[in-house]
């Protein structure tokens, strides 16, 4: 429970981390919801074993892991098209 003091500044927190998140993964998130309310858990797992791969060719993830081989000194080829670019 929560005072009512503290539900904006907490709000305001979980908002900032929603913002965060690369472009996609909220309407993703919005769209699984909707679709898997009235689904069975193995119904739902297997919507999510589909969405997964989409996230896979984002521009955000290929941004991540092109920084993190960048630590490595690894390398990462662009892929063009993809779900969730950016202008």
């Amino acid at each position: 429970m929560l005072r009512h003091a503290e539900i904006p500044p907490r709000a305001q927190h979980w908002c900032g981390r929603a913002m965060a998140l690369p472009a996609h993964a909220l309407d993703m998130t919005k769209s699984l919801l909707r679709s898997v309310a009235d689904m069975s858990w193995d119904q739902a797992i297997a919507m999510e074993e589909f969405a997964e791969p989409m996230c896979f060719t984002t521009h955000a993830h290929r941004e991540a892991v092109a920084e993190m081989l960048g630590r490595r000194g690894g390398s990462v080829q662009p892929v063009r098209g993809g779900v969730g670019q950016r202008g």
